[in-house]
């Protein structure tokens, strides 16, 4: 083989190669749009991009790894669920949660000590963590699964992020904020 016939047969795999993952990025986004349900406020994306955005971007730096993210509204929350390849490549769950408080920074697990500052009932929940993860940012929270199913995170997340309305001054905080995260 000639150089020059190297070089060709270099070019067209490179070329096959970006025609395939345009291709592929096409049938994901209309695979996406098929089984979104529009009318009741739910996106699914089958993966995220590198640079997922906001408020992904503010919890996680694997957010390439995040895949099957559904997008709504639950229990008055815009709300994020989520799968993610964690460690050898095992599959966690994860919810990110918009508040309409800014709350404080907390990263916690099960069995860490409660941080100072925390609202009573926010602490109560805390108190109670067991197989997860929970970390905030302002206006939001983020609850990955250590050892626990997806529905455990999720019921988690909700409650959490009722706790941290409830300390914010009840009920009345849980007004909507100017524009969505999701």
């Amino acid at each position: 083989m000639s150089e020059g016939q190297f070089y060709l047969v270099a070019l067209g795999l490179l070329a096959a190669t970006f025609i395939g993952l345009g291709m592929a990025r096409k049938l994901r986004e209309r695979h996406d749009e098929t089984y979104s349900d529009t009318k009741g406020g739910w996106t699914i994306r089958s993966q995220l991009p590198v640079d997922a955005g906001h408020p992904y971007n503010l919890f996680m730096n694997w957010t390439a790894m995040a895949f099957d993210v559904h997008e709504g509204r639950d229990e008055g929350f815009d709300v994020a669920y989520f799968d993610y390849y964690g460690r050898n490549r095992i599959i966690g769950s994860g919810a990110i949660v918009e508040l309409p408080v800014e709350g404080l920074t907390v990263a916690m697990s099960e069995g860490d000590a409660i941080p100072s500052g925390v609202g009573p009932h926010t602490a109560e929940v805390l108190r109670y963590l067991a197989g997860v993860s929970v970390r905030t940012a302002p206006y939001a929270l983020c609850v990955t699964s250590m050892t626990v199913p997806k529905d455990t995170v999720q019921r988690t997340a909700l409650t959490l992020a009722k706790a941290f309305v409830a300390d914010a001054g009840g009920p009345e905080a849980n007004r909507p904020r100017p524009g969505r995260l999701f």
